[in-house]
């Protein structure tokens, strides 16, 4: 039987940022599905 269908975002980062071994230029593409994601907590606005 076959797995429903589910959204499913890909997120490009630049990798240096992230693995600091990582070449300047390179990137790092991840896949996540939406049921992964929770909602964010509220940004306040600086007054």
């Amino acid at each position: 039987r076959p797995a429903p269908a589910r959204p499913l975002y890909h997120v490009l980062f630049d990798q240096p940022p992230i693995w600091s071994e990582g070449e300047a230029g390179d990137s790092l593409l991840v896949e996540i599905f939406e049921h992964w994601l929770e909602p964010a907590a509220p940004v306040q606005e600086a007054a």
